[in-house]
């Protein structure tokens, strides 16, 4: 006998569509018994059949002739697994930080809504720098094209005001090594400058991470008293403008 049977497999739900291919299917007065290795069995020619839980079943098609010597069955290997994406834990976070979002998953096709504030919404580990409270959604695919998803939030604790530091110690030891302004994320920042004590312009920026490292065109500038200059606007359209000094500090 020539029994065989095709199936294709929907991971999200456990579904699984068997489609009995044997020879002699369509012959009259025979018999199929379908074992689905999960303690459910079928009489249908076509069965749809649902996994309660992931894992291997080995699946039997038995067809029955009426003459045992003509009976047959055949076999299958069938590895359902549940296909879930686990993004990060919830965090909180100071303005003008970044958060990787790394998700924990086997490969796929990665997306991540909105795609405000991060580096790559297309990618499996984005950077994010939200600037206010956000809730990040990702959905993966996989490679049988199960789908899923997952989410977080970033909570950004904000500043009440604009705020410049009175000094910063450049030393490359990752600790206070950038003089930049600190502010709310509803601020838009036109431009921060820096002068020395002459009056000179020495650095200018207007990217809220970006700040001096201490250095003119890589040359390292001495300590002393230097003076900022910020110019902003508020989210209704009002103009900011502030200035003070800082001590650099070797």
């Amino acid at each position: 006998s020539n029994v065989s049977f095709d199936f294709i497999r929907r991971c999200d739900s456990g579904y699984v569509r068997f489609t009995n291919t044997s020879a002699s299917v369509n012959e009259p007065g025979l018999q199929f018994e379908w074992d689905f290795g999960d303690g459910t069995f079928s009489s249908a020619t076509h069965p749809i059949h649902t996994y309660s839980t992931p894992g291997t079943y080995i699946v039997r098609l038995r067809m029955l002739t009426g003459v045992a010597c003509l009976d047959g069955f055949t076999t299958q290997t069938i590895d359902y697994k549940s296909f879930t994406i686990n993004a990060p834990p919830d965090q909180t976070i100071t303005i003008g930080q970044s958060v990787l979002l790394s998700v924990s998953s086997p490969p796929g096709i990665f997306s991540w809504s909105p795609s405000t504030w991060l580096s790559d919404s297309a990618t499996r580990s984005p950077v994010a720098t939200p600037l206010q409270d956000i809730v990040y959604k990702v959905t993966a695919t996989n490679t049988d094209g199960c789908n899923a998803e997952d989410s977080l939030r970033i909570t950004v604790i904000q500043y009440d005001d604009i705020y410049v530091p009175n000094g910063f110690t450049p030393g490359n030891d990752g600790k206070n090594d950038l003089l930049r302004p600190l502010y709310p994320g509803t601020v838009l920042l036109k431009e921060f400058s820096i002068f020395n004590r002459w009056g000179q312009l020495i650095y200018r920026t207007k990217s809220r991470n970006d700040g001096w490292d201490g250095k003119i065109k890589g040359v390292i500038q001495n300590s002393g008293v230097y003076v900022w200059l910020l110019k902003a606007e508020d989210k209704s359209g009002k103009q900011i403008q502030k200035k003070g000094s800082f001590i650099l500090v070797r």
